[in-house]
């Protein structure tokens, strides 16, 4: 549970004051208190303004008879000086969080807003069902009595209070979800930001451990987790506050009725919610496992959306059904254990609020009975008390919301972990030195294992350089080209390469498609410049791909390119991005295994002519009349750099 509120809070405080460290939880305290007040004189003026409407558009009779209590206490703000205190008190909170907010940036400035706004519309909402209240008592004694008269007038009140009701609630609700809404945004572009920083989503995808803790499925964490965190901390926490106000404002209607209730009330919710606490404790281990069995389950169904050709060939639906199979069993087994837990809590809930219907009644007994409050008093303190249990059983009626929430932070707050020491990790930089790559004495490891690839290895490549990386199967050639990419860091030694924006383009083996327009299709990763269809022909024409846009007359309509070209077009696509680029320099990893002869001729030729140098991957002897260079790699780490012309490929 501990550990559950410091994640909370680590994952709130960003939002609200911008950063996350030891002062931020005391930070947001201060500025909720400054917002609370604000809001506390928002809603004050609030209240006289339906007053002075009340005396100016109301009838004297109905007046009297159903706004009683907000003129006695709009009339006591004013003779004990309390509406001019309040105003002071939000005016002098408002100055000091405009002069504290000066340091937040507009996204928590907006926050906060949001939280006054909120925390007004919360006190109105109150201040109207006291009202309520009063008149519950008033109605159910003017029909005791038979006094029609009073009755229709307290009617006429009633209807204009719940008219009042809408509106006000209404705009709460809309105001908290928004607030919700907003947060998600703010705090999904921050993961996503830090999850693309420094490759950070490759180090997490291809590590099996980071930080010390494997991280299931971040695809999920960033959408799902996090939608359903903001949503759950922002409704718990508004309906906390709302808890707060009823009880603060309840609790002196039920003392002005009998003082005794109120003892009574605190001692049934304390004992309610340990009860409670006691049933539903598996509850939140249960909902995190449910959530990481759930991801599971999709993404095993996932995997087989996404290698659909691959698996068809290998005829591995028994294989797929399996996996699936077990990936479900395990989900739905949990969701038995969780579901009977969640069945035990709602009994218990059942019974809890039940029982609440007949404490009024018991509470009143003797005093009722005894003459002392009318009958119109029980009504009334069956509203005050519900509301007032509200905040002592505010454990046991959101337990599940709770355990909920604990789980998404928890599961968030491991991500964040992850992403901090991989986002720092600065990627590859410029050399002050002419070389595109430079790499001394560098040693490279799998990660996270004793295996080497490659033992002191010395390597300088200037822009023109042609080399091409041989070696048997499993020597290191695509792990070499990860960390001369700066994907992968030596575990000794140095390896410098220039990144993209420095004119150094990766060329993978199968090409990254998605869904988009051809424009974007051939300019990825970069955004698409204004380019005539002209160019965009010439430039398909020379990767001999002369019909596509044949076939995709619009360069702007969107397709599925993955499901549109062959293995062989993608590549020729690949050579087409290097092209439109302008890049001065590609590491091509097996960039050609789909090309026949004369296509990998021409791909390679169209480098060349532009004055690029390269590294590429490969294992076909044609490919030496491209290069002028061979880096061989060999088992245990060694490897050597000969001419191009004085290497022979094993036959």
């Amino acid at each position: 549970m501990l550990r559950s509120i410091q994640n909370l809070g680590r994952l709130i405080a960003p939002f609200f004051t911008g950063s996350a460290n030891k002062r931020s939880i005391a930070i947001i305290a201060i500025y909720l208190i400054l917002a609370f007040l604000i809001a506390l004189g928002l809603a004050m003026a609030g209240i006289l303004a339906v007053q002075a409407l009340i005396s100016w558009l109301v009838p004297q009779s109905i007046a009297t008879s159903a706004f009683a209590e907000i003129s006695s206490f709009t009339q006591w703000l004013r003779q004990s000086h309390m509406d001019a205190l309040t105003a002071s008190l939000a005016g002098a909170a408002a100055v000091a969080l405009a002069a504290a907010s000066r340091s937040l940036q507009r996204p928590q400035k907006t926050a906060w807003l949001y939280v006054i706004g909120s925390f007004t519309l919360l006190l109105l909402l109150n201040a109207m069902l006291v009202d309520f209240s009063y008149l519950a008592n008033h109605l159910t004694n003017a029909f005791t009595s038979r006094n029609e008269s009073q009755a229709k007038n307290i009617l006429i009140g009633l209807a204009l209070i719940l008219g009042g009701l809408v509106p006000v609630f209404y705009s709460s609700t809309l105001v908290s979800r928004n607030l919700a809404n907003f947060w998600r945004s703010v705090s999904s572009q921050q993961y996503i930001n830090n999850y693309l920083r420094n490759n950070s989503f490759f180090r997490i995808s291809s590590a099996s451990n980071t930080a010390d803790r494997q991280i299931d499925n971040p695809d999920q964490r960033i959408t799902q987790d996090t939608d359903e965190f903001t949503q759950e901390a922002t409704y718990l926490f508004f309906e906390l506050v709302r808890s707060f106000i009823s009880t603060a404002s309840f609790s002196l209607v039920l003392w002005s009725i009998n003082p005794v209730a109120f003892g009574i009330v605190i001692v049934y919710a304390l004992t309610g919610t340990a009860i409670g606490a006691g049933i539903g404790r598996k509850l939140f281990k249960l909902n995190y496992k449910q959530l990481e069995l759930n991801a599971d389950f999709r993404y095993a169904v996932i995997q087989v959306r996404d290698n659909a050709e691959s698996i068809a060939f290998y005829r591995g639906e028994s294989a797929e059904r399996t996996r699936m199979t077990a990936a479900l069993d395990s989900a739905i087994n949990n969701k038995y254990k969780l579901i009977k837990n969640v069945s035990a809590f709602g009994a218990y809930q059942a019974t809890y609020a039940n029982l609440q219907i007949f404490v009024p009644y018991i509470l009143l007994w003797t005093t009722y009975f005894n003459g002392d409050v009318e009958f119109g008093a029980i009504s009334q303190t069956a509203i005050a008390f519900s509301s007032v249990m509200g905040t002592f059983s505010f454990l046991v009626d959101n337990f599940t919301s709770l355990a909920t929430l604990s789980s998404n932070a928890v599961r968030l707050e491991e991500l964040s972990e992850a992403l901090i020491p991989t986002a720092q990790i600065q990627g590859p930089g410029s050399q002050s030195s002419d070389a595109v790559i430079d790499v001394k004495k560098a040693c490279l490891h799998v990660p996270h294992t004793d295996r080497l690839l490659i033992k002191d290895l010395t390597l300088n490549v200037s822009p023109h350089d042609r080399i091409l990386l041989v070696g048997s199967s499993g020597t290191g050639k695509t792990s070499l080209l990860r960390m001369l990419s700066g994907l992968w860091h030596p575990s000794a030694g140095s390896s410098h390469s220039k990144g993209l924006d420095d004119g150094v383009i990766f060329v993978p083996q199968k090409p990254y498609l998605f869904r988009c327009s051809l424009k974007e299709l051939l300019f990825y990763p970069h955004t698409p410049r204004a380019i005539s269809t002209e160019q965009i022909a010439a430039t398909l024409k020379a990767a001999n791909l002369p019909n596509l846009l044949q076939q995709h007359p619009d360069p702007d309509e969107v397709v599925e390119w993955q499901k549109v070209l062959s293995v062989g077009e993608q590549q020729r696509i690949a050579f087409a991005r290097v092209m439109l680029s302008q890049a001065s320099f590609a590491l091509l990893d097996e960039a050609t295994s789909a090309l026949d002869t004369a296509n990998e001729r021409a791909a390679y030729q169209q480098l060349q002519q532009s004055g690029m140098g390269y590294i590429s991957v490969g294992h076909r002897p044609s490919l030496l009349e491209h290069h002028s260079k061979v880096l061989e790699l060999q088992a245990g780490g060694h490897w050597r750099l000969i001419e191009a012309d004085q290497y022979a490929f094993a036959s």
